[in-house]
């Protein structure tokens, strides 16, 4: 399992580098948006426990 992780991670990290920078920033932007509302989410959660 741990290889076909690993693949993986390869694999996407490759394309990545092969996108425009236009392409790398909305991307970026997009991961940041998700952690952000992970964030939250999880500090909603401690506020209601």
């Amino acid at each position: 399992m741990d290889d076909c992780k690993k693949e993986l991670i390869e694999s996407t990290a490759s394309e990545f580098k092969n996108l425009s920078p236009d392409n790398k920033m909305f991307v970026l932007g997009y991961m940041i948006g998700v952690q952000k509302g992970k964030t939250q989410d999880e500090a909603e959660e401690k506020q209601s426990a």
